[in-house]
């Protein structure tokens, strides 16, 4: 919880809606991690902040299939 909320702190502090989310496995164990970013104009890594598809959950699903991809490279 604490990390959400520290998430949308985060957001709300850049100029985002103040929305964090944290999803975990079924035994607690933290999987991936998002904020919004549709307000904020210094996109960083986040090729869609600033978008109107910039809602935590897009956002943290793009990332997420990054790392997925690279996993399946390395096998």
């Amino acid at each position: 919880m604490h990390t959400a909320l520290d998430l949308a702190w985060r957001s709300f502090g850049a100029g985002s809606f103040g929305i964090g989310a944290v999803v975990t496995d079924a035994d607690g164990v933290v999987v991936a991690t998002g904020r919004n970013r549709i307000l904020e104009e210094d996109a960083g890594d986040d090729v869609l902040a600033g978008t109107s598809a910039a809602g935590i959950l897009w956002t943290r699903l793009g990332h997420h299939l990054d790392e997925l991809r690279d996993l399946d490279h390395r096998h």
